[in-house]
């Protein structure tokens, strides 16, 4: 599909660059000790909205990817916040993730994007994996 391949390739971009991702999650999205990986995450590969609703409002707290729990005290910036970052860079970015490395999922469209960024609106703290799962992401 050429249309999410531009998009994938607008996203490693982003990633790797002006969003700066890869500085906690790696270039190859493993992760670290205290920072969950984004390669073949659940968190990330699952539901597209889950992982709209994480970029734009960002996580913070326990979290268990891969069986693994991080409790790292570090949380998560939010993306919404950052006014350098459109829609169409949010959906590329989970594009990429998505579908980097050994993920394969769904495309976001910047459509839902969108609808995560208005249904979130209200969201002014960092989302917590409880938080998500009451809102129904």
């Amino acid at each position: 599909n050429k249309e999410l391949l531009a998009s994938f390739t607008r996203g490693k971009q982003l990633f790797e660059a002006k969003a700066g991702c890869f500085g906690c999650h790696g270039v190859n999205g493993e992760g670290s000790k205290i920072v969950p990986p984004l390669n073949e995450s659940d968190w990330v590969t699952k539901s597209p909205e889950r992982l709209s609703a994480i970029l734009l409002r960002s996580l913070d707290g326990p979290i268990t990817v891969k069986n693994k729990l991080y409790e790292g005290n570090m949380t998560m910036p939010s993306l919404a916040a950052n006014n350098e970052i459109t829609v169409t860079d949010l959906a590329d970015i989970a594009n990429y993730i998505r579908n980097a490395w050994q993920n394969e999922a769904s495309k976001v469209s910047v459509d839902m994007m969108k609808n995560i960024r208005e249904k979130t609106k209200t969201q002014l703290t960092p989302f917590t994996v409880n938080t998500l799962k009451q809102a129904s992401y």
